[in-house]
């Protein structure tokens, strides 16, 4: 996978106090995609300004990577190659895939009924999307170059196989879909072969935290889950002793540096430090892993870290050619 799967024993902690990286000078108003690759390179949906911005580890001056043609980008996934895909309303909705050729940019698409809230790439090179406004999660599956639905029926239920306002995805390498079934106030596990869906977490259960909303879930190295909390304004976790407040633990929304409001997505870097989208103050967060905390923790893709905040040039870059086909 592309995505930094950190390792951390049970002790581990972050300082409640973020580095802001971005904000809504050049995020515009609700930011939503977030991803940082393996490489820590940060990609950032400026979705009110129609544009993505990335910025490489220690560059304190990146560039717009995609605006040429972009509407409302809600959503966006990079592959390990550094293919680059983004959910483009403009475009009569759409999920774009970008490759750069050397000379710029190829563009394919793969149209779909909806808004993609989520997309994630596997290990297969399938795209799944997460389409709120129908309570389903889709498949395009790369290789027989169908699109089917693989989660929800379109009814805004709790049942076994439905969905309620679905938002973050994330697929490990078995193939195994988590959803954040805002809804419904629950993470969804759809195991591969199964068609119906299990709950790993909900409110009201016997579980050690109660959510409202979850719009993002990610895994650690050990399979342990990681959930932008989106009405409880703060990011949770858990480990072998179950949930527990990651960082945003302050009991309310709040733009001061240990707190969140309407945190939409989270990713770590490959040293164990978490990026929150922080959407309802407009800006994205950096909460430093405390590596002392955990003796024991191992992070993957170890390089020296940056603390720089990003100062992103929000000119248009020109290295894009378009080439549209039926398939991605």
């Amino acid at each position: 996978l592309s995505i930094n799967q950190p390792k951390f024993c049970s002790n581990a902690t972050w300082n409640p106090d973020a580095i802001t990286l971005a904000n809504s000078a050049i995020l515009g108003v609700f930011p939503q995609g977030l991803f940082v690759n393996i490489n820590n390179t940060v990609y950032l949906s400026a979705t009110s300004l129609n544009t993505i911005l990335v910025s490489l580890e220690g560059n304190t001056n990146p560039q717009t990577y995609i605006s040429y043609d972009l509407g409302g980008p809600t959503a966006l996934f990079v592959t390990v190659k550094g293919t680059v895909y983004v959910y483009n309303s403009a475009n009569n909705g759409t999920v774009e895939k970008w490759v750069e050729t050397g000379s710029g940019f190829n563009l394919t698409s793969m149209f779909v009924n909806g808004t993609c809230y989520s997309i994630f790439v596997d290990i297969q090179n399938n795209i799944y999307c997460s389409m709120s406004d129908v309570n389903t999660v889709i498949l395009f599956n790369h290789s027989a170059n169908t699109i089917t639905t693989i989660a929800g029926n379109g009814t805004a239920e709790s049942g076994p196989y439905m969905l309620r306002i679905p938002r973050g995805i994330f697929v490990d390498v078995g193939l195994n879909l988590y959803i954040a079934d805002c809804g419904n106030n629950r993470v969804q596990l759809l195991q591969q072969g199964y068609t119906n869906m299990t709950t790993v977490v909900e409110s009201g259960s016997n579980q050690t935290i109660r959510m409202q909303c979850p719009t993002s879930v990610i895994l650690d190295a050990d399979g342990y889950l990681f959930i932008a909390d989106y009405n409880n304004q703060r990011i949770i976790g858990s480990n072998a002793n179950g949930y527990r407040c990651i960082v945003g633990c302050t009991n309310g929304n709040g733009s001061a540096s240990n707190q969140l409001y309407q945190p939409w997505s989270l990713s770590f870097d490959s040293h164990g430090n978490i990026f929150v989208n922080d959407a309802g103050n407009s800006r994205v967060q950096k909460f430093l892993f405390i590596s002392n905390s955990c003796d024991e923790a191992i992070v993957y893709n170890d390089t020296t870290t940056s603390t720089t905040n990003l100062n992103i040039t929000t000119t248009t870059s020109s290295l894009y050619t378009r080439s549209y086909q039926n398939s991605m």
